[in-house]
């Protein structure tokens, strides 16, 4: 491309340069999403988004409306330089964030996933367990009450047979001293 000036420091053209359409130089968009490193479709975007502010010319589009050849124009050259305008809009630094992230994503989701399948594991065993144990510590008890019945009732039929020996022994003392009185 020809100019007839010199870049400032924020990269951007001084006013004195003038340009020509015709002398613009035509590049492929393949080439430059390549020697840039980003996708097809953020390539596809930015052309899109380029056009639309003025900034490139579409010189050979496929018939499926994707963007092969574009050329700079004198908006888009006092704008930006092409590796600039990605770099000033943060769309490549944007791609790397959408990049990590989708692998954090893909990394994480599964971890995640494993992770919650585990504690869903553990927590169902131990639930198990404590209702295995408080099955048990309710069979033990039922138990010691049954036995405590048990040992209660023998004693009381126990005590039951003495009072009723001792009643009978009672009476028949009672009955011979009464016998005794009236012999007399």
């Amino acid at each position: 491309m020809r100019r007839s000036g010199k870049w400032d420091d924020t990269d951007r053209i001084l006013q004195s340069e003038l340009y020509s359409n015709e002398a613009f130089a035509s590049a492929s968009v393949d080439e430059i999403r390549k020697e840039l490193d980003i996708s097809d479709v953020l390539m596809q975007d930015v052309c899109e988004y380029m056009e639309l502010h003025k900034h490139i010319d579409v010189t050979e589009r496929l018939t499926t409306g994707i963007i092969k050849k574009i050329r700079a124009t004198k908006l888009g050259f006092q704008a930006y330089k092409f590796e600039t305008y990605l770099a000033k809009n943060d769309t490549l630094i944007y791609q790397h964030k959408f990049k990590k992230s989708a692998l954090w994503n893909n990394v994480l989701t599964p971890i995640v996933a494993a992770m919650t399948l585990l504690v869903s594991i553990v927590t169902l065993i131990t639930q198990r367990q404590q209702s295995t144990e408080a099955q048990v510590k309710t069979q033990q008890f039922q138990q010691t009450i049954q036995t405590l019945d048990s040992s209660r009732r023998v004693e009381t039929n126990a005590l039951n047979v003495i009072l009723s020996n001792y009643e009978k022994s009672f009476s028949k003392s009672v009955d011979t001293t009464k016998q005794k009185t009236q012999t007399k």
